[in-house]
């Protein structure tokens, strides 16, 4: 079985899926079904060496830095990346154009490397795919994503109270899920969707802390391969001096005690303590964290820190920096991967018991971080992207390998 036990949908009495919980492939078929495209790739002779690499960037994000230090690179000295223009009509209609395809006769292998923020990038770059893939007939088609847009939807139920249960039980099965009662909701899975359009020119994907362990197993079904991977232990060796991480000082903290991989690997490669917030429902879809006694022990005295994979508008770190106060924490750094501030996020990040909030570039627009001061600092992905591209074209194993696994957003063997 490729998925992780308990992670499958259930069927329900109308043969209809149900999603609880965000379905995970197991680490060994993530592996398998990537090697098996590094197989393939060998089998017909693909060179790896002789690639390009394609930048659908905006201004200021991760990928057009890329472009930038590409021609520094000796692994690619003389190499041409190659850009896109677009051409728009006035009944909204568009064109894409490549600028520089390649100054080679023939490339085996392209890298696609591009920030996916809305639907208008998705079908961006699979315009792009689909011409190197069915005009120019390159044999391996790679996308690496700093962000990927499409990836939210997971699950299809909807929550209800206890006192519900008997009303809804005459209309359908309700299920119960970690102390939560829900029931099936017509939700369009968009994850899904999302995979089955790329498989269609893409031949493997490298994606930058996708929000679901769903993305990989869906295109698991499409037989597409996925490296999902977080550049939390590369972000961490680059502000690791300045924040002097140590276990005297510091705790890692998490909003619940939902998984979070990164986090969990974050605290056990800096020898830091975790503890996890409880959860308290207070009706019409708000909610307060605190700490147990004991937890509350550990965070006394301490600075906490925080990491996940995206924000936007800040709430969860106003409600963390309630709890942490409340136990005497000295205060709170937030490290994220995809920040996007909206609504009302300067009013929750203003206190400054959030003192520090360090994010990337994986898309753009950010959000008026100058109103932060000295409090924010952006870290650019493009080296971390690079990497990833280098290590493949030297046919490294991320799943082998001991750095990148560390990184990779599965489960792995030991930790089941």
């Amino acid at each position: 079985m490729a998925f992780v036990e308990g992670k499958q949908p259930l069927i329900d009495k109308r043969e209809r899926k149900v999603y609880l919980h965000a379905p995970e492939v197991k680490w060994e078929a993530g592996e398998w079904l990537w090697e098996l495209q590094n197989y393939k790739a060998r089998s017909e002779d693909v060179d790896r060496n002789n690639c390009q690499i394609a930048i659908q960037g905006k201004s200021g994000d991760a990928v057009s830095n890329l472009s930038y230090i590409l021609n520094n690179e000796p692994l690619f000295n003389g190499f041409q990346t190659m850009h896109t223009r677009e051409r728009v009509y006035e009944d909204d209609e568009w064109d894409l154009f490549t600028i520089r395809e390649s100054d080679k006769q023939q490339v085996d292998s392209v890298y696609i490397v591009a920030s996916v923020m809305a639907l208008r990038d998705l079908e961006s770059i699979m315009r792009l795919a689909d011409h190197y893939k069915f005009t120019l007939g390159i044999p391996e088609i790679t996308g690496v994503f700093s962000f990927l847009t499409g990836t939210r939807q997971d699950k299809n139920v909807k929550m209800i109270e206890e006192s519900e249960i008997e009303r809804y039980s005459e209309e359908g099965e309700v299920y119960k899920h970690e102390g939560n009662y829900y029931i099936y909701d017509p939700k369009a899975l968009t994850i899904r969707k999302t995979m089955r359009q790329l498989s269609g020119c893409f031949d493997r994907l490298m994606v930058v802390e996708p929000h679901s362990s769903a993305t990989q197993a869906f295109a698991f079904e499409e037989d597409l391969p996925v490296l999902p991977i977080s550049p939390w232990l590369w972000m961490i060796e680059q502000c690791k001096k300045d924040l002097n991480l140590n276990k005297e000082d510091w705790v890692i903290v998490r909003p619940d005690e939902g998984r979070n991989i990164a986090s969990e690997r974050l605290a056990d490669f800096l020898g830091l303590e975790r503890v996890s917030c409880v959860k308290t429902r207070l009706g019409q879809g708000k909610v307060s964290l605190s700490f147990k006694l004991e937890d509350k022990i550990k965070v006394q005295g301490k600075r906490g820190f925080a990491f996940d994979d995206e924000i936007s508008t800040g709430s969860t770190y106003d409600k963390l920096k309630v709890a942490l106060k409340g136990a005497g924490a000295i205060d709170l750094t937030a490290m994220y991967v995809h920040p996007k501030f909206i609504g009302t996020w300067m009013d929750n990040m203003s206190s400054s018991f959030i003192s520090q909030l360090i994010g990337t570039n994986s898309r753009l627009p950010i959000g008026a971080l100058e109103n932060l001061g000295d409090r924010s600092r952006t870290i650019s992905l493009a080296p971390f992207l690079l990497d990833l591209i280098k290590a493949d074209i030297n046919e490294v194993n991320f799943w082998e390998d001991e750095r990148y696994r560390q990184m990779i957003l599965q489960t792995q063997p030991e930790e089941r």
